[in-house]
């Protein structure tokens, strides 16, 4: 978790917020403020309606994306399974797999790379000019760039726009 992060979902998601949030809003403030993913899971079981829930008072963050943000691919994944929608867009534009990527939350980007159209993110990053070596390595091809992530095993995941 990079520390920016995890301090901007504090200030998004404040504790002393929680109480007032409202049910729709739970599952957001769970996962921002760290409860343990046995009482997320349990709490997605019984309030399945609320797993793709956001609104533009918490900048359209999804749960999803609070989870990558968050840097907690337990419940990511568990999401996903669950059917999150990973094309729910924030209010930047941006989906879970952008914010895998400026964070660089690579178990994230592999979770939702079979899932999303990788060459949308390459798409994305291109036509709002974002610096792309600020954000990732990248290493240039003759007409594309190829975002690289490096896994454990020291093998690559790219995408190609």
């Amino acid at each position: 978790m990079i520390p920016v992060i995890d301090g901007l979902l504090k200030e998004i998601f404040p504790r002393e917020n929680y109480k007032n949030a409202g049910k729709p809003m739970v599952l957001h403030y769970w996962i921002a403020l760290g409860q343990p993913n046995d009482n997320i899971i349990d709490w997605v079981q019984k309030n399945p309606q609320w797993i793709n829930f956001h609104n533009a008072l918490h900048l359209d963050l999804s749960p999803l994306m609070v989870s990558v943000l968050k840097g907690n691919n337990v419940i990511a994944k568990f999401l996903l399974n669950q059917g999150a929608d990973y094309t729910i867009a924030d209010h930047k534009g941006w989906t879970a797999i952008h914010h895998a990527v400026v964070v660089g939350n690579a178990v994230a980007f592999d979770l939702l790379k079979n899932r999303n159209n990788v060459n949308r993110l390459c798409n994305f990053l291109k036509a709002n000019h974002l610096d792309l070596k600020s954000l990732i390595s990248v290493k240039p091809a003759e007409d594309q760039v190829e975002v690289f992530f490096l896994r454990e095993a020291g093998k690559t995941t790219k995408c190609t726009a």
